[in-house]
């Protein structure tokens, strides 16, 4: 018997039209693939249909042909760190009529040592300053919420002197953002590496004894930093939704999703700490005055009515004895909420709040938890933030596959959201 593949339909009419079809096939088919040159700033649309674009803005013509929104990663601030330590800023448009000039600028102008916590022998060489500097002018700026912005500038920096697993963390995140810039400097990926294993292994050993008023920033700051490269480690090869954990039955395909469980045990172990915080932006960012974005209340009053009846929900429901309530319960207010930087850290206190029990039911293929989570991560997709828009969009793509083969009805009709923000999903028949 021939292999289960699935077939997604090229998409007509405007963005979000689902026109085409999931269908399962017997027989495998492949496509011998025409000579081409690559497209390495083509706009996400040409990008996710892997073909060819002319680059030309503010659309291009695929797009145009199409009816669909263009849209073209940030690359204001897109810098190439060379073998000579210089950053070259590229244009942004090879069609563009515009005369540009290539910025070649120095990336470090402090001094020429690393000291951090007399562990000068970690830090000292080049890359690494190349990397801080990196992080310090623009990787703070992009990771999607001016509250971290306001962080990074006082708190996070200084804090990375003192305790080098957060130097490790902050190191990583500068090498991951350059890399997926499209660096192909070697020594990128390598100090993405080696930083990425020092960040674990000191921040482990950090962990042995429990956080103090001392640590306690740098530590939930080094978790937050971990988290968001475990969220961005997906690679070109593996950016297809037939490699999501979706389509898995590997349980390590889901670690990315259950380290960030580690966050919400050290922010509770913390807690104590939390009103002398240097972090206090980021907490207050997570919610508005009215406790909108961390309302537990039971019930099912302002839930929406289809989601309550796929996830089986009642007027006795609570987080107690629902492992669906919180989840939608806090899904909810971000349904309506802005997609924009200053509502990221609103839009990541939901993921803080999954627990084992949720993640495990994701584990298992469960529905509801599936539809909950594809409804998430759309919103990821349309905020479109550098570390986080490839897996948001692979993972969402995935769920919809799946749940338009395997769904129920009410489930299905629930798909148009997530089908639309992931961009690549076309179901047959299901009008716009």
């Amino acid at each position: 018997m021939g292999h289960m593949v699935f077939r997604i339909g090229s998409s007509s009419g405007k963005r979000g039209g689902l026109g085409g079809s999931i269908t399962p096939s017997t027989t495998k088919i492949y496509h011998v693939r025409k000579p081409h040159s690559k497209s390495r700033q083509g706009c996400r649309s040409c990008k996710a249909g892997r073909v060819k674009c002319d680059e030309a803005t503010p659309s291009c013509q695929r797009c145009q042909d199409k009816r669909i929104d263009c849209q073209y990663p940030n690359r204001t601030k897109s810098l190439l760190l060379n073998s000579q330590g210089a950053a070259t800023q590229k244009p942004q448009n090879k069609n563009s009529t515009a005369n540009f000039q290539s910025l070649s600028v120095p990336l470090w102008p402090g001094p020429f040592v690393l000291t951090v916590s007399g562990q000068e022998s970690q830090f000292g060489n080049g890359d690494d300053l190349r990397l801080l500097h990196h992080f310090q002018t623009f990787t703070s700026y992009e990771l999607g919420s001016p509250a971290f912005d306001g962080a990074c500038e006082n708190v996070v920096l200084s804090l990375a002197f003192e305790h080098s697993y957060l130097m490790h963390a902050v190191l990583a995140v500068g090498a991951t953002q350059l890399r997926r810039l499209g660096a192909s400097n070697r020594h990128i990926r390598l100090a993405e590496m080696k930083h990425w294993q020092g960040a674990l292994v000191s921040f482990r050993s950090a962990l042995s004894n429990p956080p103090t008023r001392d640590n306690c920033d740098a530590i939930l700051m080094s978790s937050i930093l971990l988290n968001l490269m475990a969220f961005s480690f997906i690679s070109e090869n593996d950016s297809s939704p037939s490699r999501s954990w979706v389509f898995s039955s590997a349980p390590e395909e889901l670690n990315w999703l259950y380290i960030q469980l580690g966050l919400r045990h050290l922010l509770a172990q913390t807690k104590v700490f939390h009103v002398e915080s240097r972090l206090t932006p980021i907490f207050l960012a997570s919610d508005d005055e009215k406790g909108t974005f961390s309302d537990q209340s039971p019930g099912t009053q302002g839930l929406p009515e289809g989601f309550v009846k796929v996830c089986g929900l009642n007027e006795n429901s609570r987080p107690e004895n629902s492992p669906y309530h919180s989840a939608l319960r806090l899904l909810t207010p971000l349904l309506t909420l802005e997609r924009c930087p200053e509502n990221t850290f609103k839009y990541l206190h939901w993921f803080g709040s999954v627990d084992a029990e949720f993640a495990s039911l994701l584990q298992k293929k469960d529905q509801p938890a599936l539809l909950l989570f594809s409804y998430w991560l759309g919103m990821l997709c349309e905020l479109n933030l550098w570390w986080s828009y490839e897996r948001a969009r692979r993972e969402c793509t995935a769920i919809c596959m799946l749940l338009k083969y395997k769904g129920s009805t009410d489930i299905i009709q629930l798909l148009d959201y997530p089908a639309r923000a992931c961009g690549t999903i076309y179901f047959p028949g299901y009008e716009a």
